[in-house]
This record gives C-alpha cells, structure tokens and sequence, in this order.
C-alpha cells in the first residue's frame, strides 16, 4: 500500500485556498470560508479519498501576511536602504511616542486604537506564534526544519573564549 501524499497549500490571505481544498476533497463542511482575511487561524489537514484509500493529504495553511502597508510606511521613512529606513523610524521613538495612540484594523476589519509601544510588542511576539505554526506544518510534511534558535545563531557567528 502506497502511503498518501502530503500536499501543504500556502499562499496569501483570502486567495482561497481553503475554498480550493473543499473543492477539490468535494468536504463542504471543511475549514471555514469567509470574505474577511485571516479566517483560516491554523493548519488543518483534510484527504482526499480515492477508492476508498487516502491518497493525498492536504494541509490547509493561515493566509501569508500582506506587507504593502508596512513597505509604504517604510518607503517614507529617511534612508537610502531599508534597514536605513527601519533604523531612522526605531531612532525617533521615544516614551512620548511610544505611548501615542496608533490606530489600525484587524484581519477581521475591526478598527482598534491603542498605544504604539504594546503593539510594537505584540508584533514581535506574534512572530512566535507563526514560527510555531511553521515548525507544526514542517513536522505534519515529516520535514526537518532548520535551526532556528536566534542565540545558537548569535553563537555561530562569535567564536568561544578561550
């Protein structure tokens, strides 16, 4: 018996991919399909049968960020390049404008202000939260992913005291 084949489908948000895999499985009741991005929160797995056996697994994946917005703020910042650019926007923050209000809206169209500085935070630590997904979809393809561990990076790029 050959094993199924398993299929991850990335893409951006709201392309449709789990509309796809419904299609494609003829599962209607798989995952949940809205006109709001961001709908699809985790990866899900969904077969599609053949004869009975399951001969592909698909794994249904969280639409990819869209970044346009932050290539346009950082298009307006000072700076020839865009670490230059992301510098000079880290430079003028200071607790005044840390605690600004920064107004923006949710991947489900909700409107939220809140101060810039607890977003700034939330931003790096959501990062965690996809970088686990990551590591969870390349252990359900049964792939080895690469070290990923910002201090054995650093280490690598310092030798050891002597």
């Amino acid at each position: 018996m050959t094993e199924a084949l398993t299929i991850a489908v990335v893409g951006h948000t709201n392309a449709g991919k789990t509309s796809l895999l419904r299609t494609l499985t003829r599962r209607v009741d798989f995952g949940q399909v809205s006109d709001r991005p961001g709908t699809t929160r985790h990866a899900e797995a969904v077969a599609l049968r053949l004869d009975g056996r399951e001969a592909v697994r698909f794994i249904d994946t969280p639409g990819l960020e869209d970044s346009v917005a932050l290539l346009d703020f950082l298009a307006r910042q000072s700076g020839d390049s865009r670490p230059e650019r992301v510098r000079a926007f880290l430079a003028g923050l200071d607790d005044a404008r840390l605690a600004a209000d920064f107004s923006y809206t949710n991947t489900r169209g909700q409107p939220f202000t809140l101060p810039l500085g607890p977003v700034m935070l939330h931003v790096a630590n959501h990062g965690t939260h996809h970088r686990g997904e990551l590591v969870a979809m390349l252990a359900i393809l049964e792939v080895a992913h690469p070290e990923d561990d910002l201090l054995r990076y650093l280490q690598a790029q310092v030798k050891p005291a002597a």
